[in-house]
């Protein structure tokens, strides 16, 4: 009788110890990552780029998934591929949060990605990019920046 006891016992702490694992929930796994930048020309001499990227991932426990991009620390995507346009050349830090439907994370990143511009434009035309700096030296028929434009480099958190 006793021996039976100890047998249920032992057997009711076993369903118990391995059910409390089966209800462990994984957080997602990210599998790959790319970023890019594609710049593109919208005006004489004035451009902009994008900071392209796309995540995959999957939940081992086969829950839905969301995706949150952050550039500089701002969330600014909520789906696998992120479309940033940039107006400012320097450094943006890049980060993914992948989060399962129960609150479980995994971040990747941060990720700094360089942005520059080519800044070397002919004609006689001045910049009408918002918060240009607008210093300018005419040599030989050609308008060079004198002052660049500049991101403070900066984590996502």
């Amino acid at each position: 009788m006793k021996g039976l006891k100890i047998s249920l016992v032992s057997l009711v702490l076993l369903l118990c110890i391995s059910g409390y694992a089966l209800g462990q929930n994984s957080p997602p796994i990210i599998t790959n990552v790319w970023l890019d930048v594609d710049y593109y020309e919208y005006d004489w001499c004035d451009e902009y780029a994008i900071i392209k990227g796309r995540v995959e991932a999957y939940d081992p426990d086969g829950d839905y998934i969301y995706y949150t991009w952050y550039v500089n620390g701002v969330e600014v995507e909520w789906s696998d591929t992120l479309w940033y346009r940039v107006w400012y050349e320097g450094w943006y830090d890049v980060c993914v949060k992948v989060e399962d439907e129960y609150g479980h994370s995994t971040w990747w990143g941060p990720r700094s990605i360089r942005v520059d511009f080519d800044w070397w434009c002919g004609g006689c035309e001045i910049s009408s990019r918002p918060g240009a700096l607008g210093a300018l030296a005419l040599v030989g028929g050609m308008f060079l920046p004198i002052l660049r434009r500049f991101n403070l480099r900066k984590r996502c958190f």
